[in-house]
């Protein structure tokens, strides 16, 4: 629905130009109809308006993460983090320590967000696996244990899987990658299961 899409942002500019959201929203417009440099240059424009806006670095993140520009993506995601510690924000900053390989710094703020949100928790699956990612690296056994736990608390949480997938095949284990996308997928042949098939 682009049209109905388009009168909304267009309307909420129109009743308040200086309203950061009216300007985030415009910003997922663009992107929508994929002008990435404007998207980027409205996500600014709205925090321009507001250096507070939480929702603004977020965005802003996520346009720099699309653009591979990760240390950026990274200043904007601890700015919103600085606002206010949420899941999404710990999610962000771990993926961005690990495209840089500062493993350390990852398995920091994997540990603050397991403190934060433990695995009982609602978010609990999110934050197992974001300590799988940032040990996969220096401590592949503890990974491989907190992504399968992160599974079992979440089966369908297709980034914990792919994760132990990944790590299959970057040891050219091609056999037991495909016996885990089987394992957690074989029932659910979507998607997520061609493609890291077809990966594999």
């Amino acid at each position: 629905k682009g049209d109905e899409l388009n009168q909304l942002a267009l309307f909420a500019l129109n009743s308040d130009e200086n309203n950061a959201n009216s300007w985030l929203a415009f910003s997922h417009l663009l992107e929508f109809n994929g002008d990435h440099q404007r998207a980027l240059q409205t996500a600014r424009k709205a925090l321009l308006l507001d250096r507070a806006s939480r929702r603004g670095f977020m965005r802003h993140g996520e346009l720099r993460m699309q653009r591979n520009d990760t240390k950026k993506a990274l200043t904007a995601f601890t700015k919103a983090h600085q606002i206010h510690e949420g899941i999404d924000s710990y999610t962000e900053i771990v993926k961005c320590y690990c495209l840089l390989e500062e493993w350390q710094m990852a398995e920091g703020f994997a540990a603050k967000a397991l403190l934060v949100f433990p695995p009982d928790s609602e978010h609990g699956a999110l934050s197992l696996t974001l300590m799988g990612l940032a040990l996969r690296a220096r401590e592949p056994q503890n990974a491989v244990e907190f992504l399968k736990k992160a599974l079992k608390k979440m089966p369908e949480h297709n980034e914990a899987l792919g994760a132990l997938i990944d790590m299959r095949i970057k040891e050219d284990d091609f056999d037991g990658a495909e016996a885990i996308l089987r394992e957690y997928r074989e029932q659910s042949q979507d998607f997520f299961f061609w493609m890291k098939l077809g990966e594999i």
